[in-house]
């Protein structure tokens, strides 16, 4: 459980003699600022002066450096200036090229994500794309008004720009099946806007002293109070986490959702622009008064149990353990502090060079590690934990050995961030960025990536791996949010999936149990046990629990789900715990250890409907049809009741396996279960596919075994009689003439067959198999074809 609420810790360093208008980060964590005064200065993360880069002839309005793609490391930015030009300036001061881009002032520059392309947009209205070496390709945007800001969209796929009150979104690139977009923004004119790759939300400022969240289809998500002055920049945080505000003498921290997290109020006039670190925990505004304002992101909290990881400063995290009162005070002299995860009894923290893994039993001894790259995201699991860097995915354990790098066709780390990614004890869940309606499923171990691939029908928006242990790997379960607000939940080996909700604002996985809540429509839903969908989906309402959710208001996330607590945080920031009953819990440590009579002791006494269903699937997944059939009695479901006493009345384990799965509605199991069994129950599963009335899958499975074709024909034969109809497929014409048939033959083989089903696995003489007669279905035949 990680706390936004943090603060900012200011420095201001006054080094130009006029106005600072922008400034930017380098990939080597050396900042560039401009000014008025015409000249770019070179600053460290200490916030001093390290030296003068350059002067110009003109006045700069915005600077951005290129992108670092692959290994290399770029040396190359862009400066927007007021003649109407931009320059290409490399690191050391030396003027590439200059572009005559537009008439009146050039008033901003921006780079694609990949470095391939530079954006500009000036006062003539005109938003312009150009080559990486100042030529140009297209005229994206001629509006009668001037384009005082540009964002480029998570998937490079579009381009977002303000122009007088209004938001544009127009597509770039290949992307023309994207429709272009606008909606009306600001009262008065929009002057700064913010794109975030990772969360997809945009964030705008201007001159009605107001600023704004959106989401990419132009639906306000956030509307602040009226200043006193003139927003005048805004900027997302690399992790999409937080956003920075900045007017005159005010530079504010603001949570995703909208809510401050911090207000100063430096003395340096208004601040123009603000730029962000790689890693998110510093960021820098350009002041009017010629002064830049260095913040540090501190006070971040994280809580697990018992403990409790404050980072105090730039370089010391205080941990607190709430119940012997006992604090830890780590002190990290070398580097800052860039990430840290509390949880599974490990605190791991990164600095801007190094991951040091403490366990809370001793933070004496940590084991340390080198980190190739700025660390942006830590995910902890029970034995391993994940790092996500700009460069690559990695899986280490507890003792700082490095276990895989899950890498896929089409990866892109740097396009990652904490909702697309899941980790588990055997799996790896990350969303395609290339396609983002796919999730691809990694092994921990080897860090290749499993087939199937789980394929939904929209972009999906956050993914989360349960965290119990689970007997095989195709038993994992996935939940997932996508850009509809739909709540699904998948199957890791099937890839098969169940809608379980909409209008879903958060959901989230118990750690120590299979149970599932979610914030949606205002209600808090609960399933104790929503792996019953990929047994028998009816019973899944039963498993619902639901509570209002009035309190958590709008926009509300789950924090944390830890057995019997649910910790949301509202939009504003606070933090309201609602609680849910133990008996979920309870239930998934008796079924996992196969303590059935104390988990049928816990449902007759509480005799709640719920729990009866979740110990129905669960005895189901582990063929315990005991345990089934005393949880479906107490449901009152006759008819699975039935289905599963005549399941036991079967001899062969292998045929009992496969109606289990017929039960689950996996037909295509079942026929495998029984062509797997030594020797084959070949009768079973064409019987199988007759009883489905899948004619054609059973006449295929007998051609090709050479065995009970005469089968199939009587029974499509008695089929047709029963009701009136006659032959229209070909093969089963054919069949009908060259292969003979009567009932008293067939009836001697399907004889036969059970005499021998029964004499291999040692069971009663079928005329002693107790087994239920079937109402025909509607437009079908009579299932008590096994008499």
């Amino acid at each position: 459980l990680a706390d936004t609420m943090v603060r900012l810790e200011l420095v201001e360093k006054k080094a130009h003699a006029a106005m600072a208008t922008c400034a930017t980060w380098a990939p080597t964590n050396v900042l560039y600022s401009c000014s008025d005064d015409q000249t770019i200065l070179k600053w460290d993360q200490q916030a001093e002066v390290t030296g003068k880069c350059c002067e110009l002839d003109a006045y700069v309005t915005s600077i951005a450096w290129m992108p670092s793609v692959g290994r290399g490391v770029s040396d190359v930015f862009a400066v927007s200036a007021c003649d109407g030009s931009f320059r290409l300036v490399t690191g050391s001061g030396r003027e590439e090229k200059r572009v005559a881009a537009h008439h009146g002032a050039c008033l901003r520059v921006l780079w694609n994500a990949e470095g391939s392309a530079l954006y500009s947009a000036g006062e003539d209205g005109e938003v312009k794309c150009w080559s990486k070496t100042g030529h140009l390709r297209s005229t994206l945007v001629k509006a009668a008004h001037p384009v005082y800001a540009v964002a480029d969209g998570p998937g490079g796929d579009a381009l977002a720009y303000v122009c007088d009150r209004r938001i544009h979104v127009a597509p770039v690139g290949d992307a023309k099946a994207r429709q272009a977009t606008s909606w009306v923004a600001h009262d008065q004119v929009a002057l700064a806007l913010d794109w975030n790759a990772a969360n997809g939300l945009l964030v705008s400022g201007g001159e009605d002293c107001r600023y704004k969240v959106w989401d990419s289809f132009g639906r306000q998500l956030y509307q602040s109070q009226p200043h006193v002055h003139v927003v005048t920049a805004v900027r997302w945080s690399p992790n999409g986490l937080y956003f920075a505000v900045g007017a005159y003498d005010l530079l504010k921290l603001c949570d995703r959702t909208g809510w401050s997290c911090s207000r100063e109020s430096p003395r340096s006039g208004s601040i123009m622009d603000i730029c962000w670190t790689a890693d998110g925990t510093q960021l820098v505004g350009a002041g009017g008064a010629g002064a830049l304002v260095f913040a540090h992101v501190v006070e971040r909290k994280h809580e697990w149990k018992n403990y409790e990881a404050t980072l105090t400063g730039q370089r010391s995290i205080h941990v607190r353990d709430v119940l012997t009162e006992i604090d830890e005070t780590l002190d990290f002299n070398r580097d800052r502090v860039v990430e840290m995860a509390l949880g599974y009894g490990y605190l791991v923290v990164s600095t801007t060079t190094q991951i040091y893994v403490y366990n809370v039993a001793n933070f004496n001894t940590p084991y340390i590690f080198d980190s190739p790259e700025t660390v942006s995201f830590i995910q902890l699991a029970e034995k391993f934990f994940l790092v996500l860097t700009p460069a690559a995915v990695a899986v280490y354990t507890y003792d700082g050995r490095k276990v895989s790098t899950p890498r896929f066709a089409g990866l892109r780390a740097d396009r990652l961030s904490a909702p697309v990614l899941s980790l588990s004890p055997d799996l790896v869940a990350v969303v395609d960025s290339t396609d983002r309606r796919t999730v691809r499923l990694c092994d921990v171990m080897t860090g290749k990536p499993r087939e199937p691939a789980v394929k939904h029908t929209a972009d999906v928006a956050a993914v989360q791996l349960n965290q119990t242990p689970a007997r095989q790997t195709h038993e994992r379960q996935l939940l997932l949010v996508d850009r509809n607000d739909e709540l699904w939940l998948y199957l890791c080996g099937t890839a098969e999936g169940h809608k379980l909700h909409t209008q879903v604002d958060s959901a989230c996985w118990n750690e120590t149990s299979e149970a599932l809540c979610a914030i949606a429509d205002g209600r808090l839903l609960v399933w104790g046990y929503p792996r019953v969908a990929f047994t028998d989906r009816d019973l899944l309402p039963g498993t619902l629990t639901t509570k209002d959710g009035a309190e958590f208001g709008q926009l509300a996330q789950v924090a944390s789900f830890r057995g019997t607590k649910i910790v949301v945080r509202r939009a504003d920031g606070a933090q309201v715990t609602a609680t849910v009953a133990p008996y979920s819990d309870m239930l998934h440590e008796y079924g996992s250890q196969h303590r059935w009579d104390e988990a049928v002791g816990v449902c007759r006494f509480v005799e709640d409907r719920g729990c009866w269903c979740a110990l129905a699937s669960m005895a189901l997944e582990a063929s315990n049809l005991d345990v089934a059939e005393i949880s479906l009695a107490a449901l009152r479901e006759v008819d699975k009741l039935q289905y599963i006493l005549y399941v036991k009345s079967i001899p062969s384990a292998e045929a009992r396996n496969a109606e289990l799965a017929l039960y689950k509605r996996r037909p295509d199991d079942a026929e495998r279960i029984l062509l797997q069994a030594t020797p084959p129950l070949v009768y079973r599963a064409i019987k199988m596919r007759i009883r489905a009335f899948q004619w054609d899958k059973a006449l295929d499975l007998a051609v090709k075994h050479r065995s009970h074709v005469d089968t199939v024909l009587a029974y499509r034969s008695k089929y047709l009689e029963t009701y009136k109809k006659t032959e229209t497929d070909d093969r089963f014409k054919q069949l009908n003439g060259s292969v003979e048939w009567s009932w008293e033959q067939v009836k001697s083989k399907k004889d036969l067959e059970k005499r021998e089903e029964a004499a291999r696995s040692g069971g009663p003489p079928p005329d002693k198999l107790k087994l239920p007669r079937f109402v025909p279905a509607e437009g079908g035949e009579s299932k008590d074809d096994h008499k």
